[in-house]
């Protein structure tokens, strides 16, 4: 190989592996760069929106906001749809692509939290436990149900009792257990406590809670009533789908 051609060679290769050299346009949304001696150009798309808001009113704002550029029509199969369920509120700005998005969530409160709580775990509470559970955690402003429940007087006891059976006695001893004032314990506790902890969506909601006595073990047990965690779940959100469908926009229960 002559000495021309190799310089030749080495310089090809030395080109092809620096790649493609990119060089300023002045514009950020167009890039150029030189790949083998030639230039190329190309548009690059714009990021990927992918927002967040604190309230239900941002994003309703927001949504009007592309109604007013005539980017959002209820007649364009491909326009801007809104989704929502019990954790968040989803606005797709092009349903065609699904890529634009401005999104709410919605943070349970801890006062709900704890509802759930009781009723997926069932836990057997201790009168100082549901005291404080109830005063402390649930906001129970009741000075009347919650004196009831400090008043309560535990008394145990031993007794003897006899069984006789065919000629044969046996005697055993038997643990007594009652509570003094039990009788005026209610059946069910209501408190007020607010389903979200999200700015604008803290409305709060009224909750019935049965209430159990283990005599025996000196614990209670206290669950929602069932099916009302749920149905208080649902009537928020047919208040937020309420508020969306002052838009053009689709609005639909679910997650996008």
């Amino acid at each position: 190989m002559m000495l021309k051609e190799l310089l030749e060679t080495i310089q090809e290769t030395a080109v092809n592996a620096a790649g493609p050299q990119p060089f300023l346009t002045g514009d950020p949304r167009r890039l150029a760069y030189a790949l083998d001696g030639k230039a190329f150009d190309r548009v690059i798309p714009p990021p990927v929106r992918s927002h967040a808001v604190n309230t239900l009113a941002d994003l309703i704002a927001y949504a009007q906001r592309t109604q007013e550029i005539g980017a959002c029509s209820a007649e364009d199969d491909s326009g801007p749809v809104v989704w929502h369920d019990h954790g968040q509120v989803v606005l797709v700005l092009d349903d065609d692509d699904r890529r634009d998005t401005v999104t709410l969530d919605l943070t349970y409160s801890r006062p709900w939290s704890q509802l759930a709580a009781l009723g997926d775990t069932r836990e057997m509470l201790t009168q100082e436990e549901l005291i404080r559970l109830l005063r402390v955690e649930l906001g129970l402003d009741n000075a009347g149900v919650l004196g009831q429940f400090r008043k309560l007087d535990w008394r145990t006891g031993a007794g003897e009792s006899v069984d006789i059976q065919a000629s044969k006695q046996s005697l055993g001893r038997t643990i007594e257990a009652a509570v003094q004032g039990v009788e005026k314990l209610p059946d069910k506790v209501s408190v007020l406590v607010p389903i979200y902890e999200t700015a604008g969506e803290t409305a709060s909601y009224a909750v019935d809670l049965i209430v159990e006595v283990d005599a025996r073990n000196q614990r209670f047990l206290l669950v929602p009533t069932p099916g009302m965690l749920r149905g208080r779940l649902d009537q928020h959100q047919a208040d937020i789908h309420a508020r969306l469908s002052t838009l053009d926009c689709p609005v639909y229960f679910g997650r996008a």
